[in-house]
């Protein structure tokens, strides 16, 4: 048993941190890339042949099941916003019920508090007088 305590005891785990060499330097893990002329140029081959891409939009949705794909996508867009304007409107409903709520326990707490404060204003007050006359 003595033997296999030794051992566990003798066991050294090390974890290396990423990016970071034997001797402690920390390497750039990232590199920057100029744009190179190549990539400025403005003579590209693709982008310009606008009728061909409208004729291609045309073919596309002149298909009935992407024209009808389209119309259920819009139609379940319309239930979604539909939805949302619901969900925002009984948000709006709470945040002014909650609003309610808070100026009449604010209301209740001042009654409350001038039915307690007023009478010992009133004794205070008529001791002071019944002091200061007499």
């Amino acid at each position: 048993m003595a033997d296999t305590k030794d051992s566990e005891d003798t066991i050294v785990t090390e974890t290396k941190i990423v990016g970071v060499t034997e001797s402690g330097i920390i390497r750039k893990r990232s590199v920057k890339r100029r744009i190179s002329r190549d990539d400025s140029h403005k003579d590209r081959k693709y982008g310009h042949d606008k009728d061909e891409y409208a004729k291609i939009v045309e073919k596309v949705l002149a298909d009935r099941a992407i024209s009808s794909a389209m119309e259920v996508l819009q139609e379940r867009w319309r239930m979604i916003m539909y939805m949302h304007d619901d969900c925002m409107e009984l948000v709006k409903q709470w945040e002014e019920q909650r609003s309610v709520k808070q100026q009449t326990k604010r209301k209740r707490r001042l009654l409350l508090l001038s039915f307690i404060a007023a009478p010992v204003v009133l004794i205070v007050f008529t001791w002071l007088l019944a002091r200061w006359w007499w």
